[in-house]
């Protein structure tokens, strides 16, 4: 490893009250967060990034050297320590839910677990990290014990890990991104006896993931409805294709999928009618799609509405979304900004629902949100 003066620098400048860098690697930006606990117990943002990768990166798995360019922005970003959380990539994410015997002191549950979850998934049950936590008891449930299994392949996390040591980093956990997302909107999550939908709309799909009684009970991801659909369809619209990307990022920046009222040229660009089209078209299907995904929950868990949903990601900013999906679903829509999750110095960061996972992975404390144990 090439010793820089980062490399150098950055473990001399872990302070006692920062907690672990969240990172968020997604296929074309990466988002990172580090915390720090006040006085009053309550968590702060102290650091934040966000920036693309580069256009050779883009969509591919993390090489050595774009560990290195992350460690070497974080540190120039005023990040300290050297902890590190990431999640789970989520096409190596490996899950099902399984159904075990009662649990009782007799029965190695964990064992069974394991030994199911890779007989369901046909993997080597030696060669995956492997986590589980109990569901709630669906309608008409028996006397089995429902639970949700995640894994990792070792041969799909090891290079990660392999890059960000090799780029001075400590991992503190790879963690599911469910987790990470249910710890994050605690605090706008609906009540308890009620479920919650998470949905993060990613570039290459949305990610849907519900909750109840605070812990991850169903996910599902939306191949093809992410943000990368939605570009496409508006660089046919204005034939803009081949290059065109700024002009779809501006109209995206610009237009709503709300009402507008108002003859200004602002107004004007917010309601441009053939934008507008294309932005509804997009969110109606994904809207459809969620809506097939909760009629599951809603055939396990009757007796608990599904009454919020709260977006983030790199699509959950845009103008009039959560209102739209409202609209469409009948559901309170809320989106994830940073600053509704805790405290927020700046206010552009304050607003920004694009750092919700990074939030949650920072907020890592060694144990799953779910239950789950090794």
């Amino acid at each position: 490893m090439a010793i820089t003066m980062a490399n150098i620098l950055r473990p001399l400048q872990r302070t006692a009250r920062a907690g672990p860098i969240g990172l968020d690697v997604g296929s074309q930006h990466v988002r990172a967060v580090q915390l720090a606990r006040g006085a009053d117990g309550a968590w702060s943002m102290r650091a934040s990034a966000s920036f693309p990768r580069t256009a050779e990166c883009q969509g591919k798995a993390l090489s050595t050297a774009e560990a290195h360019r992350i460690g070497d922005v974080l540190f120039r970003r005023n990040f300290v320590g050297t902890e590190l959380v990431l999640a789970v990539p989520d096409e190596k994410l490996l899950t099902t839910n399984l159904e075990l015997p009662p649990r009782t002191r007799d029965i190695p549950l964990d064992e069974i677990a394991r030994v199911e979850f890779a007989r369901s998934l046909k993997v080597e049950s030696e060669s995956l990290e492997f986590d589980y936590w109990d569901l709630p008891a669906p309608a008409r449930a028996g006397k089995a014990t429902h639970v949700m299994g995640v894994g990792c392949r070792h041969a799909d996390c090891e290079p990660i890990i392999d890059a960000f040591e090799s780029a001075g980093f400590d991992l503190r956990a790879i963690e599911v991104e469910a987790c990470a997302l249910t710890r994050a909107c605690f605090a706008i999550s609906a009540p308890p006896n009620e479920i919650t939908a998470i949905a993060d709309i990613g570039w290459r799909a949305v990610r849907l993931f519900v909750v109840h009684q605070g812990v991850v009970s169903y996910q599902r991801s939306l191949a093809g409805f992410g943000m990368e659909r939605l570009h496409n369809a508006l660089a046919d619209q204005f034939e803009v294709r081949g290059g065109g990307s700024d002009v779809v990022d501006e109209v995206l920046r610009r237009v709503t999928l709300g009402d507008v009222a108002g003859n200004r040229e602002s107004d004007l660009a917010a309601a441009n009618p053939e934008a507008r089209r294309v932005l509804r078209s997009h969110f109606d299907s994904v809207a459809a799609e969620v809506i097939t995904s909760l009629s599951y929950t809603s055939h396990q868990y009757p007796d608990a509405p599904v009454s919020r949903l709260v977006i983030c990601g790199g699509g959950a900013s845009l103008s009039g979304l959560p209102e739209y999906l409202n609209a469409q679903l009948k559901m309170s829509t809320v989106s994830a900004k940073a600053g509704d999750l805790l405290r927020v110095g700046d206010a552009t960061m304050a607003n920004d629902p694009s750092m919700t996972l990074a939030i949650g992975l920072a907020l890592n404390d060694g144990d799953a949100t779910g239950g789950g144990r090794k």
